[in-house]
């Protein structure tokens, strides 16, 4: 079997895992292998560290026989697929936010308490990322992300999206989940492109 490029898809906190396959599917038009996986985030599973690890045995089963990979998170699924990345970034060749949340961000609205009062899971994965993480990633690690961020967002505050070092586009899009959809879409190109770039 040869080498493949793997894009794995982690969705928000709605798991729509229906329409997400369908809207992910298209990436096989541009020569890669998508794959939607949830973490997921409702049930009885409060805790983020075993959907984390859930995520990283996916990786490492997929480099494990020589293929590439690519982490996609929209949402919810970004800080999952950034922590992932930091905990196995020599098997990850690129990584892309659309429209997720990767720090709290200062007096912003929504807050991450307010934003995460139902998924306690999610306030653990971005805290994980923004006080644990990111401070660990090299500027190499950091070329390696795609950050995309929707014109009008009313659940993502503005600043807590783009990472330092990485390359952060702003996509004409309104309202998240729109936003979101739209981008897998319409944009694709631009996830592509950036996949491309980086060989």
């Amino acid at each position: 079997m040869g080498k493949e490029h793997h894009l794995i898809f982690v969705p928000g906190l709605g798991d729509n895992t229906k329409l997400l396959t369908w809207a992910v599917s298209r990436f096989q038009q541009d020569g890669l292998k998508p794959q939607v996986h949830t973490t997921p985030w409702a049930g009885t599973e409060r805790t983020f560290r075993p959907k984390l690890d859930r995520l990283v045995r996916k990786i490492d089963d997929i480099a494990a026989n020589g293929h590439k990979i690519t982490l996609v998170g929209a949402s919810a699924g970004a800080s999952a697929v950034l922590n992932a990345y930091s905990e196995r970034r020599d098997k990850v060749d690129s990584v892309v936010n659309v429209c997720g949340r990767l720090r709290a961000g200062t007096q912003v609205f929504p807050s991450l308490h307010l934003a995460s009062s139902r998924h306690p899971a999610f306030r653990e994965s971005v805290t994980l990322f923004e006080n644990e993480n990111e401070p660990t990633l090299t500027d190499s690690d950091r070329r390696k992300v795609l950050t995309i961020q929707a014109a009008f967002d009313e659940s993502v505050p503005k600043s807590t999206t783009p990472l330092e070092g990485a390359t952060n586009i702003v996509l004409p899009w309104i309202e998240h989940n729109i936003a979101i959809y739209a981008t897998l879409l319409f944009s694709r190109r631009a996830i592509n492109d950036f996949i491309k770039s980086l060989g």
